[in-house]
């Protein structure tokens, strides 16, 4: 037979811990597939509404989560009110804030967590995008001079002077 610690130990993981999880992992994939489009407006208006949905989700799944926790743990002490100290009732009462505060924290997390990668992702899009124009740039240039800072004459007729 379980005692209260044990059973408060084991509600921790429930049939809905691993909804959490994997809503941010998606929420991170999906804002890397979103980082694929080209249009800058578009881009950030799609990643804007991905992280404010995905916030929303991770925030409910955090909910539905903690709330079959405690519904486990609830009804263990009622199945078993007999086995239950008074600290057991104590801290079925002191820490039914976690139901409140508990999913606000989670969706805050979540939504630091995609607020980060989203800027990650920005910062390396902008770092790629400079060295490839200044490596494009520097390639048009060198074709066109020599070394010495001389033109080179194509022989195409159709091609201007430069």
């Amino acid at each position: 037979m379980e005692t209260f610690e044990q059973v408060w130990e084991t509600s921790r993981v429930n049939g809905y811990s691993w909804v959490y999880p994997c809503v941010v992992w998606s929420g991170i994939a999906i804002l890397i597939l979103l980082s694929l489009i080209r249009r800058t407006v578009l881009r950030r208006i799609a990643k804007l509404i991905a992280i404010i949905g995905l916030t929303i989700f991770a925030t409910h799944s955090s909910a539905v989560e903690i709330q079959e926790k405690w519904r486990i743990r609830g009804q263990w002490a009622d199945l078993h009110s007999d086995q239950m100290s008074e600290s057991d009732m104590n801290a079925l009462m002191a820490d039914g804030a976690n139901l409140v505060i508990g999913p606000f924290f989670n969706g805050f997390v979540a939504m630091l967590n995609f607020s980060v990668v989203a800027l990650s992702l920005l910062v390396i899009r902008l770092i790629v995008v400079r060295f490839c124009t200044r490596k494009c740039s520097a390639s048009e240039t060198d074709d066109s001079v020599t070394s010495t800072g001389t033109p080179i004459e194509s022989g195409n007729p159709y091609q201007p002077p430069v």
